[in-house]
């Protein structure tokens, strides 16, 4: 049902999209991985649908929820970008940085998202520049990521943009 549901958002379809994924829900019988992810589904296919109310409705009963932290931060920065919403900036912000603080040892994927996540968040491109940096250190041979903290050091003033230029050019040739 996730899977036809995101179809049919991505074609245009966003309300028969909520119908399947409202249906979905209604039949749950129990809290689980299914049940997360479908709310976060039927969120995207609210928001698609522009009913912003019930895209954060939906996701209430996953706060709280430590199984959840992930596609709740996920579900919270859509709407924060879609909407420019910046009221849920630190609700995003804390929810990926208690995923995080749960794992350790987090998968760079992970790891590229959060950074990703945080160089649109107010106050969170430092973050952003720190976590570039370790993955820039462990995948060296990855130049969008090299690129990704150039551009980020340049933008905090870190680098001059002669020195941004210099070294986008040696990493690109």
């Amino acid at each position: 049902a996730i899977a036809y549901a995101r179809a049919l958002r991505e074609t245009g379809n966003s309300a028969q999209a909520v119908s399947v994924l409202e249906t979905t829900l209604r039949t749950s019988k129990k809290f689980d991985e299914l049940e997360i992810q479908t709310r976060a589904a039927l969120s995207r296919a609210y928001l698609a649908n522009q009913q912003l109310n019930e895209a954060r409705a939906v996701l209430v009963p996953l706060q709280g929820k430590t199984e959840a932290l992930l596609p709740l931060a996920r579900s919270l920065n859509e709407i924060l970008t879609q909407t420019n919403d910046l009221s849920i900036a630190d609700s995003v912000a804390n929810l990926y940085r208690q995923a995080l603080a749960q794992n350790p040892d987090p998968d760079p994927k992970l790891l590229r998202e959060v950074a990703d996540v945080f160089v649109g968040l107010p106050q969170g491109q430092t973050f952003a520049l720190q976590i570039y940096r370790q993955l820039v250190a462990s995948n060296p041979n990855d130049r969008s990521l090299f690129v990704k903290q150039l551009t980020l050091e340049s933008k905090l003033g870190l680098i001059s943009r002669p020195e941004l230029r210099a070294r986008l050019a040696q990493a690109v040739q």
